[in-house]
């Protein structure tokens, strides 16, 4: 009974350690997957870290605005398996984003649209390209006041 007693404490404090190097949404808390927003002045506003969600949707602080953010991509193991940025032509990239902007997230549709592309392939390139805030479906808050 102690050895148990021993691998459940230990496995508590794996547990502990896990969640405090989980990098979480500063709005809704949520883990954050491999593509997210911080914002880049750790000094000012450390942990400022979004989800692709939060950024889309205009959730942040009422002192910061959208622009203040960027957009980063955690290195992982599957991250060489996955197809480069340069695999998409540019006419390739255009289907998407008007693929998208016809079916929602309808990804087979999208994919199908596209032509030559997986659904994994058509969300992964979306997420790669530098989108301006003018494509996102809500106005951008100006500094100082609240989210919609």
């Amino acid at each position: 009974a102690d050895g148990r007693v021993r691998t459940a404490k230990a496995m508590e404090r794996v547990k502990a350690a896990e969640e405090r190097t989980v990098k979480r949404c500063a709005v809704t808390g949520q883990p954050l997957q491999r593509v997210y927003f911080h914002h880049p002045d750790a000094e000012r506003h450390p942990n400022m870290l979004l989800s692709p969600n939060a950024y889309a949707h205009g959730l942040l602080p009422p002192t910061l605005c959208l622009h203040d953010f960027k957009r980063k991509a955690a290195i992982d193991a599957a991250t060489p398996n996955m197809p480069s940025f340069s695999d998409w032509t540019e006419d390739e990239s255009a289907r998407l984003l008007d693929a998208v902007l016809k079916a929602g997230d309808a990804w087979d549709v999208v994919a199908q649209y596209v032509g030559g592309k997986t659904i994994a392939e058509c969300v992964l390139q979306l997420a790669r390209l530098p989108i301006a805030d003018p494509y996102l479906p809500h106005p951008i808050p100006n500094r100082g006041t609240a989210p919609p």
